[in-house]
């Protein structure tokens, strides 16, 4: 846990966008959601229109890359992507206790239970210094080009 405990959040999410495949299977299950939606819809007018819900335990460090990640290819900028990062600072209390069980006393949990800001645009700048640019990280982690198009009409198609 001492390892952990340094690295604090930055670290963790730099582990996690390690975890290629849990990003690349993601991203993919989200984009074939839209799609049999959008359909769907071509088939039955009635049909709701195709929203995604994706969560972790807190919705703050897995569920926040993957909306970074979706956010960006939808055109939104660094700023926008660490505002709506920061919102997730409200589950601060549920944290702790979700943490504090998990941890057991072994880490500080005030470092553990915030969305900062900063963390997020740290790992944005990671991304960056390591990849090139986050299309360089999807490419790399096998989430190319063709993916990358069908995941934003997904999302683009009128609902």
């Amino acid at each position: 846990f001492k390892a952990v405990e340094e690295a604090g959040l930055t670290g963790l999410y730099e582990v996690l966008l390690e975890t290629k495949q849990f990003i690349v299977v993601v991203l993919q299950a989200i984009t074939l959601h839209l799609e049999q939606r959008s359909r769907q819809r071509k088939i039955d007018s009635d049909s709701k229109p195709a929203k995604v819900l994706f969560h972790c335990t807190l919705g703050k460090d897995r569920t926040g890359l993957i909306a970074m990640i979706c956010q960006h290819l939808m055109g939104a900028s660094d700023e926008q992507i660490v505002n709506d990062f920061g919102k997730s600072d409200c589950v601060r209390d549920l944290a702790k206790r979700v943490l504090k069980h998990y941890f057991k006393g072994k880490v500080d949990l005030s470092r553990w239970c915030l969305a900062d800001a900063s963390a997020m645009t740290h790992t944005l700048m990671y991304i960056r210094n390591r990849y090139g640019s986050i299309h360089g990280y999807l490419h790399q982690i096998g989430f190319d080009q063709s993916w990358i198009q069908r995941l934003v009409e997904a999302f683009s198609i009128e609902n």
